[in-house]
């Protein structure tokens, strides 16, 4: 640990100071939990809507003539989810939980000072912690929103394309040809 020297004059202010580090990693931790639990209400949102363009999809894998153009749409769909899994997924923090630290440094040789010291570590190694979560979590939400945009295009897209030809054979409209028929 890096201690400063007894004469450097910033050492009188030091108990201030932690305090007010302190204080503050705990904001920033508060904010990262806030971050974090923002980001994991949007991944479920994608899974939820991802399930209704599914539905769609499976109905046209299911029901459709042309049954493989509907995979296209199904597998953006299952890409999707999947990569809202990968936000959703439950990691463990690289730092000493509760009962540990208070276990370890219940009795110890450290002063209080040090201690104080150590607990400033442990915050800031938790609120880096989950910042890089955040980071990985935030990446595969937008791979997971830019899926659900794409499968959704693609369910439109299909479905239209299969409109088209269910409309020109349902009979209601003649057909005319552009070449008269011959006189006999």
């Amino acid at each position: 640990m890096f201690r400063r020297q007894q004469s450097d004059p910033s050492v009188d202010y030091l108990p201030m100071r932690v305090s007010l580090l302190s204080a503050e990693l705990d904001n920033t931790r508060d904010a990262a939990l806030e971050r974090t639990r923002l980001l994991n209400t949007k991944a479920s949102f994608v899974v939820v809507a991802a399930g209704v363009i599914g539905s769609a999809s499976s109905v046209g894998v299911l029901q459709s003539d042309s049954s493989l153009i509907w995979l296209l749409p199904f597998g953006l769909t299952f890409l999707t989810v999947l990569a809202s899994t990968i936000t959703l997924w439950p990691r463990s923090l690289t730092v000493a939980g509760g009962r540990e630290m208070v276990e370890t440094w219940r009795v110890s040789e450290l002063t209080g000072e040090e201690l104080e010291d150590h607990l400033l570590e442990v915050k800031a190694r938790e609120v880096e912690s989950r910042d890089a979560q955040y980071k990985v979590g935030a990446r595969w939400t937008r791979v997971a929103f830019v899926l659900l945009l794409a499968s959704l295009i693609s369910v439109v897209v299909v479905a239209s394309v299969e409109a088209f030809p269910a409309a020109d054979s349902s009979g209601d409209v003649a057909p005319t040809s552009i070449i008269s028929p011959l006189p006999e």
